[in-house]
């Protein structure tokens, strides 16, 4: 009686010892079955009962798990208790006591005593609790999995997000499709720029130019534009483009077989119908009798071919007189008042 008695001051800490393992044992197997019985019901499309059950069979999993391993591991007996209690530095003796309760022999009954008699200096706080360390870092893991999947299951459940089958076709048809863009140029040109590309599917090319080489022309593209500059804009399927580029007939890039034909021989001289050149332009030198202004005079500037040219022959200062309402004779001759206003604007912009 008096064992059992000293004992009682150490089971009353071993048992929350056994207490808390076997809760965590059991949040251990509950929170995996949640974890596996929410995402299996997930993926069942249309199960709306899902999340009940996956807490239900939790519930029922942890709490049957901690009750087994309390009463089957870690529920403190007396040989529990006196194994312990010698890891303090009792050297078996309550084992032993424990062994001999029955044995009435002298020594058994002297061990006994001196066995309790070192059980009484020994503190029952001096007992700590062991908790494997592996054991609660599953258990964290296991919960927050279980937590998280049961939280999916619930916002799936009130059409907060999809459901697990309506997810894995999204990500199926979310994968990257891409498309051929191709241009080739027919003989007479080449394709400056990427002439063959990949394009993801809905965006657009870069940007190529159709150059016609020397003595050809760009005419058009295969699908009728007729700008040799393009790109191709939000593509979706293949697409192949040729340019087309036709051969310039003789003379029309500008070179003429009678380049520089009929230039004049000696400086300064006139061709077929073309004005003569006023040398000494603005210098106030006479031609033809006249005198020319010189620039700065408040004639308006220098004279060029264009200023002094009427009908390609006569110069405009050869014709002054006649507007002027002077004949040859020196006689007043009246023109329209239409045309005096013409010939006067035009003069006074010279």
């Amino acid at each position: 009686m008096e064992a059992k008695r000293v004992f009682q001051r150490y089971y009353s800490r071993l048992v929350r010892e056994g207490i808390l393992k076997a809760a965590i044992c059991g949040l251990i197997f509950g929170f995996s079955v949640v974890f596996v019985t929410a995402l299996i019901t997930w993926f069942i499309r249309g199960f709306d009962a899902g999340l009940w059950i996956s807490i239900g069979a939790g519930v029922l999993v942890g709490v049957g798990s901690g009750l087994l391993f309390y009463y089957k591991k870690f529920r403190p007996t007396a040989k529990k208790i006196a194994a312990r209690i010698d890891r303090l530095g009792l050297e078996e003796r309550l084992i032993t006591m424990i062994e001999l309760q029955q044995d009435e022999s002298y020594i058994a009954m002297r061990q006994r005593e001196d066995a309790l008699e070192q059980l009484k200096k020994v503190e029952s706080k001096s007992i700590r609790f062991k908790i494997n360390r592996a054991a609660v870092c599953v258990m964290s893991v296991l919960v927050v999995l279980g937590l998280g999947m049961a939280t999916v299951n619930g916002l799936s459940l009130f059409g907060v997000i999809p459901e697990g089958p309506d997810i894995i076709d999204n990500v199926i048809a979310a994968e990257p499709e891409y498309c051929f863009v191709d241009y080739e140029a027919e003989e007479g040109g080449y394709i400056e720029g990427e002439a063959n590309q990949i394009v993801l599917k809905g965006e657009s090319s870069e940007k190529i130019v159709a150059v016609a080489e020397e003595g050809y022309a760009f005419v058009e593209w295969s699908d009728g534009l007729t700008n040799p500059s393009r790109y191709e804009k939000e593509v979706t399927e293949n697409i192949l483009l040729t340019a087309f580029f036709e051969e310039l007939e003789d003379g029309m890039n500008g070179e003429g077989e009678g380049e520089g034909e009929g230039e004049g021989e000696g400086e300064g001289e006139n061709q077929g119908d073309a004005p003569p050149s006023m040398e000494g332009e603005g210098e106030g030198e006479e031609q033809d009798g006249e005198s020319l202004p010189e620039p700065g005079d408040g004639s308006g500037g220098s004279v060029s071919e264009n200023d002094k040219v009427v009908n390609g022959e006569d110069d405009y200062f050869d014709r002054l007189p006649e507007f002027n309402g002077e004949d040859g004779e020196g006689e007043s001759t009246e023109i329209p008042g239409d045309i005096q206003d013409v010939v006067d604007d035009y003069i006074g912009s010279l």
